[in-house]
Order: structure tokens, then sequence, then C-alpha cells
């Protein structure tokens, strides 16, 4: 297979998550500020042309996945809370 010659990437906010919660617990929707560690800004690459050709026997699959990237830089959620009560 040749290299993708139709690739799309979207950005998205991604959370990191911390401290872990039990397993089989679920995070109250009230607590869950408290397991936000930070947040980056992700790309989400798709091949579209790879997925274009492999959708119609196995449905999306490799080309919807085909590399995730994210800025270096970190927004710790002492910093993310500043900024939205200034906005």
């Amino acid at each position: 297979m040749t290299a993708s010659h139709w690739v799309l990437f979207r950005g998205r906010q991604a959370c990191i998550v911390g401290p872990a919660n039990r397993q089989g617990e679920g995070i109250a929707v009230d607590d869950a500020a408290d397991h936000i560690f930070g947040i980056v800004l992700l790309n989400d690459w798709s091949a579209r042309d790879i997925q274009r050709w492999e959708y119609v026997p196995l449905g999306p699959f490799n080309g919807k996945n085909w590399v995730s990237s994210h800025l270096s830089h970190l927004y710790d959620r002492k910093r993310c809370v500043e900024c939205a009560t200034k906005v």
C-alpha cells in the first residue's frame, strides 16, 4: 500500500485523568474536576483514502485510527480553572 494522499486531521481537547477511582466504581459529576490532571490539544489524523478503500469489506478500521498526536504543553487543572473563571 502506498502513502496516504488524502489526510484529514481534527483538533480536539483531551483530558489527562488521575487519580484513579476504584475499579467498578463511578465518579460523581460533582467530583469529576478532582480527577482531571490537565488538558492537552490533540490532533486526530485520519487517512481518508485508506479508510474509503477498506470501508466496504471491513467497516471503518485502520484508516480511521491512523495516528494521534498532541501538543507538548499540558494545561494543568489549576490553570484551566483560572482561565475559566476569567471568561
